[in-house]
This record gives C-alpha cells, structure tokens and sequence, in this order.
C-alpha cells in the first residue's frame, strides 16, 4: 500500500540535527456522532495509527498519519406484512476506514499542553451481507441473499489537544469533521501515541 510505503520510507530517511525526525504508532478508541453513529449502530470503534514528525523548531512540529478504524458489525431486520404477502430478513453491515493525514502540532513554550490540526483523505469501506425470504401467497416462498461491498473517499478536518506525558509517550483527543455521500460523518476520537 502507498500510504503505508510512504511512511516506512519517511521513517527510514536521516534526520538533520536542526530537523530531528521522529516516528512512531498509536492506539486509541473512536466514537461516533450524528449521521455516523445512526449508519454504524455503535457507538465506539477501535482505532490505530502510525505517524512520523518532523520538528520544524522547538514548538512546532509536520505530521503525516496513517489511521485505520473498524466498526463493530451493525445488524438490522426487515419485516413488511400485507394481504398478499410477507417479506423478513436481516442485514449486515460493517464500516471501516483507512484515513491517510497530515497534522500539525504545536507546543506554545515548554509547557506539556499541545494543540493539533490536521487534513485528511477517509477511505470509508462498507460491506453489507444478508438473507431475505418473500412469502407470496401466488408464487411460494423465495429466498435469496445480499453480499455487496461499497468505497468512497472522502477529505476531513480535525482539531484538538495533546498532553506529553514523556518524551516517548502523548496523550491525544480530538475531534474530526468528515462526511460520506453529503452526510456529516464526524467522530470524537481519544488515542496514545508512543514515539520513538
């Protein structure tokens, strides 16, 4: 994969004394708001990360991300009685995303509070299976499946806060605004980042 490459090859590049770089992961957990959370059907997501910094100058610092969340599977059922027939029957669906970033961070003086902005591409993921049966009082009972796989690439913004706790270990929340098919697709997102 290209975003993954990319990274490996940032992280292998040698680093000037006066623009250290560092690289490292992260894990953390996704919760999902408004339109988002009514498509998934959970309400939290886990997430990881890898990431590389270059330190611009003491309190500012270039990040590129790679990020991928997965959501529990979101189950939903159909049933639709009339005189002339029935129809019942249960689909799935689970969401994910790959999101490949770039965020900036800055420390104002020495202090451990730090403040983060970013721009991203979501590559959402969307796999929906199923079985439903029709009982038709004229033509019997039939059954028949759904196996079906949608994409979309959708850009988000986020914003938010860091706490160093060390200089390997970050504490980070931050919230992201992002959509899928013109719908508002945002989440609160809180992650640890160990660094390198």
């Amino acid at each position: 994969m290209r975003p993954a490459f990319l990274l490996v090859s940032l992280a292998l590049l040698p680093a000037r004394a006066e623009v250290p770089l560092r690289w490292g992961f992260g894990l953390g957990a996704v919760s999902a708001q408004g339109d988002l959370l009514n498509a998934v059907g959970h309400r939290l997501a886990p997430e990881g990360m890898l990431w590389a910094a270059w330190q611009v100058n003491a309190s500012f610092a270039l990040r590129p991300t790679l990020e991928y969340q997965r959501f529990p599977v979101a189950h939903s059922g159909y049933v639709y009685k009339s005189t002339r027939y029935n129809d019942f029957g249960e689909e799935n669906a689970r969401w994910s995303a790959w999101t490949v970033g770039m965020d900036a961070c800055y420390h104002p003086g020495s202090g451990r509070l730090g403040f983060v902005g970013g721009v991203a591409m979501k590559a959402w993921k969307v796999r929906s299976y199923g079985s439903f049966t029709s009982i038709d009082k004229t033509n019997g009972t039939q059954s028949y499946s759904v196996d079906d796989t949608t994409t979309k690439n959708e850009s988000a913004l986020s914003a938010g806060l860091s706490w160093d706790w060390t200089r390997h270990l970050t504490t980070e929340a931050r919230v992201t605004f992002g959509s899928y098919r013109k719908q508002a697709y945002n989440t609160l997102q809180i992650r640890v980042l160990w660094a390198f």
